[in-house]
């Protein structure tokens, strides 16, 4: 017979959510918000983010389609160049700070590469490769994500001391412990990786 054990916590009074008011109406306690339309989440996950910005994006490309893409009056050049202007930079609005994981990064791809063999007119009997997509259109997610976060850190670094972004950059844990388990992905690591 098993023996059960039992671990008893302390009792720690639950903590009361601080309670701010504008113009005498309470702000409500929510888990996500848009802000200069990114959705921010408690836990900074970027699964909504980047669904929102393939819905987007898409939605653009959806209302291009017959008028640009589809259109054989116009240059594969054109078509490209508008895709890149419109649809791409719908799709990685807002990705400098982002922490992608390789998951997130191959789901922009995958949209990437579906619009790309719709532009050139490309079907599966084809036998078209991804990279003679990537070379045809010049770009990938991965590269302009890079090139993004890299002009970013530029940026940040030629920042005085005081600012904020750059001590972020530049903070370490002070006090207090790392979590248990995985840490969670900050921007430093991501830059390392491209």
């Amino acid at each position: 017979m098993k023996r059960l054990r039992f671990f008893v916590q302390p009792f720690v009074p639950p903590i009361e959510a601080p309670q701010f008011y504008i113009n005498g109406d309470l702000m409500k306690i929510v888990n996500q918000f848009k802000y200069l339309g990114s959705t921010l989440t408690p836990i900074c996950s970027l699964d909504m983010e980047i669904q929102t910005r393939i819905n987007l994006a898409s939605a653009a490309f959806g209302r291009l389609r017959t008028r640009v893409f589809l259109n054989n009056d116009h240059k594969n050049g054109t078509k490209t160049a508008v895709y890149l202007a419109v649809c791409i930079s719908t799709l990685v609005y807002a990705s400098e700070t982002w922490t992608p994981c390789r998951r997130h990064i191959e789901m922009l791809e995958n949209v990437h590469t579906r619009c790309l063999k719709r532009i050139f007119g490309i079907s599966w009997e084809d036998r078209v490769t991804h990279e003679e997509l990537y070379r045809r259109s010049n770009t990938t997610i991965e590269a302009m994500l890079a090139k993004r976060h890299l002009r970013w850190l530029g940026h940040v670094i030629r920042m005085p001391d005081h600012r904020l972004p750059r001590q972020i950059l530049y903070e370490r844990l002070s006090h207090g412990n790392s979590s248990a388990g995985g840490q969670k992905r900050d921007i430093r690591t991501t830059l390392k990786l491209f």
